[in-house]
């Protein structure tokens, strides 16, 4: 029989009077809508990651495609630069060639003008001499008529000579016509072969207009690319809300299935509620409750006060003294005890009865707590501690030396460990010499609020031992322990102090009546308990804000099994910023 049928048994004993058969049959009943819850889960998960599956490979085929369509885009504008381009170099070819044409037919026209110019010049200083001869001749013959026909020409010989100047004129003529011929047809193929071809300035406006063209297409290309892009922003944008809204769903069903099918850690700490839910009831029954809050939560950050109102509610909860389970850690708080698990209490070795292992440290006694060894007590929240290196520490509580392991490497000075109960003074020595702990000084007194002998009750555990009883716990043995207070500790020694963590099972009220000088004067960095009580846990802050105003406070609660138990009150004074 399982431990789950032995539960049963004994709260159907305790509480039912149902039949043992009755009871195996209500657990395998339980057990079957557990079954049927966790292939319910699995389906949904089963769903889901199909669901997921199926939309990657959506959101992959579109990236694809959209990839494909700007290549070909590109692709496009690419190919559409080269043929403009092409269009361009060709245009600007004929052009050239264009432009050649016209330089020769300017030369030939040139050439043409020169000619014709030489020949008209010839032309006309033959028919200016044949004018001339005739000229000459007319005189002649009029001189000869003059003499009375001495030695003149006959009539024959004259007609003769006129009709060679008439031939000669013909001849010019003609030729003359022949040459104009030449030349209206030079001029005709020239005319023809502009016609076949733009003026210099159509080609430039042409290839202006083009190069316009041009631009337009590629402000055309660029918009279409644009609104493409865009509309595919914000496909991608919506693909990749849904994807994100499908991982926030799988992560809450996951949160949930592993809340539900998990093996879950649930509230039960007994000694925790002996001890402080009457207490934590009585004060939160007080009523001056409001000002003791509102005084609590004053200038702590918002993660304090988190911590301070998640610790009151939940004391709330087993404040009727009921001693059921409950169901009150968060997700982040069963994950974080569920590490704690993994690497801490796993890496515990025992290597024989007295000696215990973790991460480097040794331990007489398997006392290693989570709170010191994995949390240290938040001293990460601490922005002061490299101040202290050149200060003595005081660790009031000494327990079994854990916390002088902690604190030992923040100072070049001493650690002056404080504990009253001589067997876990014992204790302590070993620790030192096991770590090879140099820099502790150990002093069997109980830190308190006068110097003399005090009265310390020894509780069933060592960790219980205590000047202050309280409620909830059993004491065996009580003894009288030498006592000093601090301020006296730290006169008679001349010492200057950087650090006071004080852990002393309710006493931290009386240490701190007389610490005030101390404090007032040298501002040392305190961590102090303040779970042992609900009046510590209201008043000890307080307490301290009237012996140093210059403190700034945060209340840290180590994740653990408990509600209150082990939270500490951080004061330091921090650098004020210029």
């Amino acid at each position: 029989m399982n431990k789950v049928s032995l539960f049963f048994q004994k709260f159907r004993r305790k509480h039912f009077s149902m039949s043992a058969e009755d009871m195996e049959l209500m657990l395998l009943k339980m057990q079957a809508i557990e079954n049927n819850n966790f292939y319910k889960l699995s389906n949904q998960l089963e769903k889901i990651s199909v669901d997921n599956e199926r939309m990657s490979k959506q959101i992959k085929t579109e990236i694809a495609s959209t990839k494909n369509c700007l290549l070909e885009l590109h692709n496009a504008v690419i190919n559409k630069n080269d043929s403009l381009l092409s269009e361009i170099i060709e245009n600007k070819n004929i052009l050239n060639k264009i432009y050649d044409i016209l330089i020769e037919l300017n030369h030939n026209v040139n050439v043409f003008n020169a000619k014709n110019e030489r020949k008209y010049q010839d032309h006309e200083t033959k028919i200016d001499s044949e004018f001339k001869n005739m000229l000459i001749t007319l005189s002649l013959l009029q001189e000869t008529v003059n003499k009375g026909f001495d030695g003149i020409m006959t009539r024959k010989e004259s007609l003769e000579k006129f009709e060679s100047i008439i031939s000669n004129f013909s001849v010019i003529e003609i030729e003359m016509k022949d040459e104009m011929l030449q030349q209206e047809m030079l001029v005709k193929e020239i005319n023809c072969k502009l016609e076949n071809v733009a003026s210099r300035e159509d080609v430039e406006q042409n290839l202006k207009e083009l190069s316009l063209d041009i631009n337009n297409i590629k402000c055309n290309l660029e918009e279409v690319a644009k609104r493409e892009v865009a509309i595919l922003q914000e496909e991608n944008t919506a693909l990749k809300q849904v994807v994100n809204d499908s991982i926030s769903q799988l992560k809450t069903q996951m949160n949930l299935f592993k809340r539900q099918t998990h093996t879950k850690t649930l509230y039960h700490n007994p000694t925790e509620r002996k001890a402080l839910a009457g207490s934590f009831k009585q004060i939160m029954s007080d009523v001056n409750i409001r000002n003791k809050f509102i005084k609590l939560i004053k200038g702590l950050d918002e993660e304090s006060i988190t911590t301070v109102v998640r610790i009151l509610q939940r004391m709330q909860i087993i404040s009727d003294g009921n001693m059921a389970l409950q169901d009150i850690y968060t997700t982040e708080e069963l994950l974080e005890l569920e590490k704690i698990r993994d690497d801490f209490a796993s890496k515990i070795v025992k290597i024989d009865d007295n000696l215990f292992y973790y991460n480097g440290f040794y331990l007489p006694v398997n006392q290693f707590d989570s709170s010191v060894f994995y949390s240290k007590y938040g001293m990460h929240r601490l922005t002061t501690l490299g101040q202290i290196r050149n200060k003595e520490i005081i660790d009031a509580g000494g327990y079994v030396g854990d916390t002088a392991i902690l604190l030992s490497p923040l100072t070049d000075k001493t650690v002056h460990v404080f504990e009253a109960s001589p067997a876990n003074a014992s204790i302590i020595q070993e620790t030192i010499k096991l770590n090879s702990l140099t820099n502790i000084s150990l002093i069997e007194k109980a830190l308190t609020n006068h110097s003399g002998e005090i009265q310390l009750s020894l509780g069933e555990r060592n960790s219980c031992n205590s000047v202050v009883e309280r409620q909830g716990y059993s004491y065996t043995k009580r003894i009288l322990v030498p006592a000093i207070t601090l301020d006296d500790y730290v006169k008679e020694n001349n010492l200057q102090i950087g650090l006071i963590k004080v852990d002393i099972e309710g006493g931290e009220q009386l240490l701190l009546e007389g610490a005030r000088e101390t404090i007032r004067n040298q501002k040392p960095i305190i961590m102090i308990s303040i779970y042992h009580s609900a009046t510590d846990f209201f008043e000890i802050k307080p307490i301290l804000e009237e012996l140093c105003p210059d403190y700034t406070f945060r209340i840290v609660k180590p994740i653990n099994s408990a509600i209150a138990i082990e939270t500490i009150l951080l004061a330091e004074v921090e650098k004020k910023q210029s």
